[in-house]
């Protein structure tokens, strides 16, 4: 009875191992969904192997049928019996190759032996080879039973050359370039199956089939453990790139901002400086109107996420009011607003338009028109800066509007409108110029982004 507890108690592990073995899991893993094969062959490996046991210590005698469900079980029994070895060197071929379309083209011939075995131990009660059961139905050894231990052993040990493959043609030894749970199907079974055919009786296969079955679960989830902690590391590590990414973009938009901004201030208050000796009275007015602009307006000024475009706007009127008590009738201004309800970064329209009164319109005689147009399309909000000025070549000046330093210093909002634009909002800021025809610029912000 020793040997049906230790049965039932393997039994009871290879349960708990079995209902750990994710299901959802095999399904996308061919090799784990044959390690739940090897386990549920193994299970009924120990239920045959019990129920024989009992048999033959004679706990069913006087039991109806007695002798035929004897045959039965363990015919069954050494049926199973090379099923985990086999299934083993499925697992074993698959981890090398890694193909399963090759594995199906081979397992023709790696059935070969465990057919014949079951061909073999199926006619047990006719040749009695195997084993059988004499008058008293007392089971005996067969001359031959050994060779369903030759089968287990082909499998097991026929691993070797395969693993000798997944170490470079070397010889398959443990630990060399290869984890020890790949030997545990070879080592225990070969050897306590030995220890087994010696010492009639003993029940060790399968207290070994348990044991080696127990060290590859074990690995696997261990495995499992280590995939999961290199996931949360590497989740962490992703979170913490992309909080860096964020903050160097953030560092990159005040970057921009401290560029564009004093930018600004430097053209407003240099209009205003040409109006003290054109109209003092106009320029105080001016100020006053700055101040009071500056003093609401320096949020959005500050701002490194998306406005209000009609925050940009008021931005824009009140850089243009400037200009035009400046320029006066030299500078027309022209809007077109079909669409406003939407967000984009702050100082977008202003130094584009800047631009246009600066470069376009200013130099050339006798002036000319700035239009501010917005739409919109199925999937973008389109803002277009217009006017009729100088216009210049692009490609004839390298990229750049204009090489000389007052354009250079003028125009270093335009790049950062692109690049903002881009970072901020995945908008595109696109400018075509004509020389003698003026330029225009175009924006579009996707409304995805842009919706207010």
């Amino acid at each position: 009875m020793f040997w049906a507890g230790v049965n039932i108690m393997g039994f009871i592990m290879m349960c708990l191992m079995y209902l750990n073995t994710s299901a959802g899991e095999a399904k996308n893993f061919p090799d784990l969904k044959m390690f739940r094969m090897i386990q549920i062959s193994v299970m009924l490996h120990i239920i045959f192997c019990t129920a024989g046991h009992l048999f033959e210590m004679g706990q069913f005698i006087g039991f109806s049928s007695e002798r035929e469900i004897f045959y039965a079980v363990n015919t069954i029994y050494f049926i199973i019996v090379p099923i985990p070895a086999f299934l083993w060197f499925l697992i074993c071929d698959y981890k090398v190759w890694g193909n399963m379309a090759g594995l199906k083209k081979r397992l023709r011939w790696y059935l070969i032996p465990l057919i014949a075995n079951m061909i073999f131990v199926a006619f047990t009660p006719i040749h009695g080879l195997t084993f059988f059961l004499d008058g008293e139905n007392i089971y005996h050894r067969g001359s031959l039973a050994v060779i369903t231990w030759v089968v287990c052993w082909l499998y097991t040990l026929g691993t070797y050359p395969i693993l000798a493959i997944k170490t470079k043609n070397k010889p398959a030894l443990p630990f060399k370039g290869i984890n020890i749970y790949y030997y545990a199907f070879q080592l225990l079974p070969v050897i306590l199956s030995l220890v087994q055919i010696m010492f009639y009786g003993t029940l060790f296969i399968s207290m070994a089939m348990v044991i080696s079955t127990f060290i590859i679960f074990s690995t696997i989830h261990n495995k499992r453990l280590l995939e999961i902690t290199a996931k949360h590391h590497l989740a962490k590590a992703e979170l913490t790139v992309a909080k860096l990414e964020n903050e160097l973009t953030q560092s990159r938009i005040a970057t921009m901002l401290t560029q564009i901004q004093p930018h600004f201030l430097y053209n407003s208050l240099t209009a205003i400086r040409e109006l003290c000796y054109i109209d003092p009275k106009i320029a105080s007015q001016t100020v006053d109107e700055f101040a009071e602009y500056l003093r609401f307006n320096l949020d959005s000024l500050l701002e490194n996420k998306l406005i209000p475009f009609t925050k940009e706007l008021t931005h824009t009127e009140t850089y243009l009011k400037i200009e035009k008590k400046r320029f006066n009738k030299s500078l027309n201004i022209i809007y077109d607003i079909n669409a406003q309800d939407f967000l984009l970064p702050a100082l977008t329209l202003q130094p584009i338009v800047e631009n246009a009164v600066l470069h376009g319109i200013t130099p050339k005689d006798g002036g000319g028109t700035v239009t501010i147009r917005t739409g919109e399309d199925a999937g973008s909000f389109i803002i277009t800066v217009t006017d009729d000025g100088m216009g210049f070549d692009r490609s004839a000046s390298g990229g750049n509007i204009s090489s000389s330093p007052q354009s250079s210093r003028s125009h270093i909002g335009i790049e950062n409108v692109r690049s903002r634009l881009t970072v901020m909002s995945g908008g595109t800021l696109e400018v075509r110029s004509e020389v003698g025809k003026g330029t225009n610029a175009v924006i579009k912000i996707p409304k995805e982004k842009g919706h207010g």
